[in-house]
């Protein structure tokens, strides 16, 4: 059974959806003047080649509109795991901007990995306590994860407190978790991403945050069972400003889940079941909840949009609330028994960006779009 709410312009969000909807429009328009920073001239400054604690200065990743170098960055070895050999800190086969270190994994078992530090300092000057350089906005992206018939490639990124996730692709072979400030993304179905030309099959992520001085980034690869020997090459793109979200990915192929078309309703006035005041609702307090991730198919929407549900929130009541950029809501569904899939209409909503925010007992997940009218 499913509760609808009418459309009220009287129920103001807090101000942190307010905020969220005021970076997503942010960084759309940021993405229009998108700079990649360029991972492709480096030298050793410190330590041992490809051992822990050694420092690759990386000269020229961002310039100015003129072209004059303004920030390098360093690199450094965290840890490195037993078995674990950095063939080169960046991919000299390639001239792709990203940095893309190769490492190879000799009969290793479990996780094995390197970790690497991130410091962007003034071209001119060196590191030091004062002498950072903070970029008002970075987006850190990861793609081409594998996965082998023994092995998952894996990367883990730490973009700093505040940091949000975007999903540039399809995500259909990744599963992507969050453990504190760090995203982790693995390979758990055996597609060789590197090998097919077709980027559907390039699954692709981001971290967004603003005010970064600095990032952490963990490559590896999991081997369950047996040990496992080869070689990866793993890609990190960095650019100053959010992806271009107008080129989101498609939407699933839902054939399979026409039962579910229609969870999502949209508000009738003369036709709505409303079972007591959605205001006077119980609801877990605030300082109670914690927030998980959730994938959606798009992030520009005309019509539909598919929200892809935790697994352990299937069957289970779930609460859907959609705000506008004025932190208003303007429409609340409660699903009783949701599926793993739930379908939105945004047809007949106003062109603009918006807020979903889905609550499950404790748990609750927030996304915006960008809903645009057909053309």
């Amino acid at each position: 059974m499913k509760q609808l709410y009418p459309q009220s312009i009287t129920k103001v969000l807090p101000k942190l959806i307010k905020a969220i909807c005021l970076s997503a429009t942010t960084f759309i328009a940021l993405s229009a003047s998108a700079q990649s920073l360029n991972f492709s001239t480096y030298k050793l400054i410190n330590g041992g080649e490809g051992q822990k604690g050694a420092e690759y200065r990386f000269d020229n990743v961002l310039s100015d509109a003129n072209g004059n170098s303004i920030a390098d960055c360093i690199v450094r070895i965290d840890e490195i795991s037993a078995g674990v050999q950095l063939k080169s800190i960046d991919n000299d086969k390639n001239n792709d901007v990203a940095f893309q270190p190769v490492i190879e994994h000799m009969n290793t078992i479990g996780p094995s990995w390197i970790q690497f530090n991130f410091s962007f300092v003034p071209h001119s000057g060196n590191r030091n306590a004062d002498g950072m350089f903070e970029l008002p906005l970075l987006a850190a992206s990861i793609y081409g994860l594998n996965g082998f018939d023994k092995a998952q490639e894996f990367a883990e990124c730490d973009l700093g407190i505040n940091s949000q996730i975007i999903y540039e692709t399809e995500i259909n072979n990744l599963m992507v978790t969050r453990n504190g400030n760090s995203f982790r993304a693995e390979n758990k179905w055996g597609f060789q991403t590197n090998k097919i030309t077709s980027g559907i099959f390039n699954e692709k992520f981001s971290l967004l945050n603003q005010q970064v001085t600095g990032l952490k980034v963990k490559f590896g690869v999991n081997r369950k069972a047996q040990t496992w020997s080869g070689v990866s090459t793993y890609n990190l793109a960095l650019s100053k400003s959010a992806p271009d979200l107008t080129a989101s990915h498609p939407a699933p192929d839902l054939t399979a889940d026409a039962d579910h078309q229609n969870n999502f309703i949209s508000v009738d006035k003369n036709n709505v079941k409303v079972s007591g005041n959605s205001n006077n609702r119980t609801t877990v307090p605030s300082e109670q909840r914690r927030q998980i991730e959730m994938q959606i198919s798009s992030k520009i929407v005309i019509e539909k949009l598919s929200i892809h549900l935790p697994q352990d929130w299937t069957g289970k009541e779930v609460v859907f609330e959609l705000y506008n950029d004025n932190g208003e809501i303007i429409q609340k569904v409660i699903e009783h028994k949701s599926s793993i899939i739930e379908i939105l209409d945004m047809k007949p909503l106003a062109a603009g960006s918006y807020v979903i925010m889905a609550s499950c007992g404790k748990e609750f997940a927030m996304q915006y779009v960008i809903h645009t009218e057909q053309l």
